[in-house]
This record gives C-alpha cells, structure tokens and sequence, in this order.
C-alpha cells in the first residue's frame, strides 16, 4: 500500500513538471529506461574489466610508464615481456 502511494507521488510530481516544462510525460520514462540502460552498461564493463584482471593481473602494466613497470617487476621479481626477448 505505501509503496503505491509513493508511486502516486512521483507521478505526480513528473507530471507537474512536465507541464511546467511543456513536454510530455513519455519523457521521463525515455530518462528512466536511459538510467537503466547505462546501470546494465556499466555493470558489463566492471564485469570485462575486472575479469581480465582476475584472468591475469599484469594485463594493464604496460599502461604505466617505464619507471613504475620496472618498479612492479622488481618488487615481484618477474622479468618483463621487453627483458624476455632481448
């Protein structure tokens, strides 16, 4: 029951305010479903991201500049990709 009520209240207010704005209420279901949408996005991407670096985690050091690469590798005592070939 108060969750109806509550509801009844936000689509009022979206209501007043679409008529305050002149446009129509269809609106702010677009916004709604646009929200969402992003939510779902954002939730794939962490998922890619920390996926690989849970698949491996030296993924993104080669972003960093040589200096702190050489760093992570000196303190996990692993030979960088560069170092292996030469």
């Amino acid at each position: 029951m108060r969750i109806c009520l509550c509801k009844k209240r936000i689509l009022k207010i979206q209501d007043f305010l679409a008529r305050q704005a002149g446009i129509d209420r269809g609106v702010f279901m677009n916004c709604t479903v646009f929200i969402l949408e992003c939510a779902i996005m954002m939730a794939i991407f962490g998922v890619l991201v920390f996926g690989l670096l849970l698949i491996n985690p030296i993924t993104f050091v080669s972003d960093y500049p040589p200096e702190i690469q050489e760093r992570y590798y000196n303190s996990q005592n692993k030979v960088s990709a560069k170092e292996k070939t030469d």
